[in-house]
């Protein structure tokens, strides 16, 4: 069993790389392996899983695992007071990027997380 927050960075180095079928393969046997455990996923997890299929996949932004890695972002971006929200936070908006897609609930609610990091400075 490969821990969640490995093969979220795992996907977001990949993803880094040039498309070939075999990346696009593990990408889709990794979508099948995170799918059932996004409600357990970190906020770093969820930020690094959408840059990787942001990268390997291109706009997937309808897809059922894209759409539950937003819902758990808003949850995770909701607690002002956690650690790492606003680098975390940014980490989702490069996902948000890379799938091209602009869901203006998670924008704002990173947009929120991020100022209040920088507040904290």
């Amino acid at each position: 069993v490969i821990p969640v927050a490995a093969l979220c960075g795992t996907m977001n180095s990949i993803g880094k790389q040039k498309p070939t079928p075999e990346k696009r393969a593990f990408f889709e046997a990794a979508v099948q392996t995170l799918e059932p455990q996004v409600d357990q996923m970190r906020l770093s997890d969820v930020g690094a899983a959408l840059v990787g299929v942001g990268n390997a996949m291109g706009p997937q932004s309808g897809k059922p695992f894209v759409v539950a890695l937003r819902e758990r972002a808003l949850v995770h971006l909701a607690d002002l007071d956690a650690d790492r929200l606003g680098v975390d936070a940014t980490l989702v908006l490069s996902g948000l990027a890379k799938l091209k897609h602009k869901d203006e609930r998670v924008l704002a609610a990173c947009g929120d997380a991020i100022a209040e990091t920088v507040k904290e400075l």
